[in-house]
């Protein structure tokens, strides 16, 4: 079965590592190269994967009611304005604390809306995925408290230039409302659409709903890009080529791990999408905290560290109970 599990594995180390090039991008702001970033990854790079991956799935958005595709357009431009704050709470709080706030919120609004949506709150289901979401709950408050600053000592997730910040946290909690959203529009879609529609590709719905999410990303991002411009600096043609490298680096590795997970659940049984979908997030958490980890550059108290390493054992367990429990 862990062989089975390995694109999925891949896939999230991917995805909760995609960030990490954009540190290494030189003569450019931040909201520059997420400026790139959203051009590359979610508008050109989707359609070039779904063309690669599963070509045939591109005559669906004909197939589907209108309506449903105004819904996948507009559910990515919710994401969207969630991703325009994940990426300042990243730069606030770091890479670790980002994701870990992002992903528990997200997945626990999506997890709890399958529920509701089953009729399955007072069942043994119903037991496992509230549990679920008061570790999440539990889990997101031992990282704040391991995250504050003990005197002169930085957050275990952020980097020397970055201090706690309760709006990071804040920022992090809207982005993760958000991601929360989006999972219930893809439930809704995915239990209404037709056999055809389920038995294709998945990451046939990406495309769409990241081009929703491009349009409120491209236009902050580019706005805040030319705000806060000082002046030009000119690159040499080696650095202009690593700048493109990287920035469409981080695009491979987050919407191709959208990609690898999609077409990977496509080809498993019932019985491995139980634990596929739990390996996927755990990548995603454990890869974020090690670059959180790497990023820091003091390492926090061991009472600070203790909270942190807890946090991430609850969240991991909770992912877990949501992962069986609430499909």
């Amino acid at each position: 079965m862990f062989e089975t599990l390995l694109p999925i594995i891949l896939a999230g180390l991917m995805n909760g590592s995609f960030v990490i090039p954009s540190k290494y991008v030189k003569g450019l702001n931040d909201d520059a190269i997420w400026l790139r970033h959203c051009i590359i990854a979610l508008i050109i790079l989707p359609g070039i994967i779904l063309t690669i991956v599963a070509p045939e799935s591109i005559t669906i958005y004909f197939l589907l009611p209108k309506i449903t595709n105004i819904c996948i357009l507009l559910s990515g431009v919710i994401f969207g304005f969630g991703q325009i704050c994940f990426m300042m709470a990243i730069k606030k709080i770091g890479v670790g604390a980002s994701f870990s706030v992002n992903l528990g919120i997200g997945t626990a609004i999506g997890s709890i809306f399958v529920v509701l949506y089953k009729k399955m709150l007072f069942s043994y289901s119903g037991f496992f995925v509230s549990l679920s979401v008061l570790l999440v709950i539990t889990s997101l408050f031992l990282y704040y408290m391991g995250s504050k600053p003990t005197k002169d000592i930085l957050p275990f997730s952020c980097s020397k230039q970055t201090s706690f910040s309760f709006l990071g946290w804040v920022l992090a909690a809207i982005a993760g409302g958000c991601s929360g959203l989006q999972n219930v529009a893809f439930t809704t879609i995915f239990f209404s659409t037709t056999a055809l529609v389920k038995s294709s590709n998945p990451f046939w719905i990406w495309p769409l709903f990241l081009l929703g999410a491009a349009l409120p990303m491209a236009i902050v991002f580019y706005y805040r890009s030319h705000k806060n411009y000082i002046h030009k600096i000119d690159l040499d043609i080696y650095t202009f080529i690593k700048n493109i490298f990287l920035i469409t680096l981080m695009g491979v590795c987050f919407t191709g791990s959208l990609a690898i997970y999609s077409t990977t659940m496509k080809s498993l049984n019932d019985y491995l999408q139980l634990f596929a979908w739990p390996a996927f997030m755990i990548s995603i958490i454990l890869a974020a905290q090690f670059w959180g980890t790497i990023e820091a550059k003091r390492m926090a108290i061991p009472r600070n560290q203790i909270y942190i390493m807890s946090s991430i054992v609850i969240l991991v367990l909770s992912i877990v109970f949501l992962g069986l429990y609430s499909r």
